[in-house]
């Protein structure tokens, strides 16, 4: 029988951002009740990610793709984890 590798979900975000705290709280209560993976990425120190995304943090990313931007969209990351059952 294979395992089935949960989702992931990254949250690109800075230290002192109090948005990118808020989804990161948000996504965790989350967990309870969906499974999936979290990680978090600070942006400040890769250059790349800062010039992307210094003032649109914190950003979600479902794979590669994002999901939102600011302000946690709980029914677009429902709809995204729903895909994978």
């Amino acid at each position: 029988m294979e395992a089935v590798e949960r989702p992931r979900l990254l949250v690109l975000s800075r230290d002192d951002c109090h948005l990118c705290h808020e989804m990161i709280d948000a996504l965790r209560d989350l967990q309870a009740s969906r499974s999936f993976v979290l990680e978090t990425r600070e942006i400040d120190g890769d250059p790349e990610l800062m010039q992307r995304h210094r003032l649109r943090v914190p950003v979600l990313l479902g794979g590669e793709t994002e999901l939102c931007h600011g302000r946690l969209d709980m029914a677009r990351v429902n709809a995204w984890l729903v895909k994978f059952g």
